[in-house]
């Protein structure tokens, strides 16, 4: 399965849930009027959100079977969970069941 399908059944199915806010995050560069334009903080996840009611930061990075993190989210990573943020890799699914059941919310 793609990425893309794979943050679409994310956000189809975690994205009402009533303790959670997510929204697909775009970063990376395009070129406009033949100038490069960056945009996004480099290694930020596909997936952010909140949870409530605490406001604590989610991110999902999302992968296929055999995608692995560029450097710059693994350093993403870290830091977000050096400050108690949930960061997350999925690669399905019920990857993000499983790991937001271990946060104690179920669909």
């Amino acid at each position: 399965m793609s990425e893309v399908q794979t943050q679409f059944e994310i956000l189809n199915a975690w994205g009402a849930h009533p303790a959670l806010r997510l929204a697909r995050v775009n970063t990376g560069a395009a070129t406009i009027r033949g100038r490069l334009v960056r945009f996004g903080v480099p290694g930020t996840a596909d997936i952010c959100g909140i949870i409530a009611p605490t406001g604590r930061l989610v991110m999902i990075e999302v992968k296929t079977a055999t995608g692995k993190q560029r450097e710059a989210q693994v350093t993403m990573q870290r830091v977000v969970q050096a400050f108690g943020g949930l960061y997350f890799v999925a690669r399905s699914l019920a990857d993000a069941d499983k790991a937001f059941a271990a946060e104690g919310l179920t669909r």
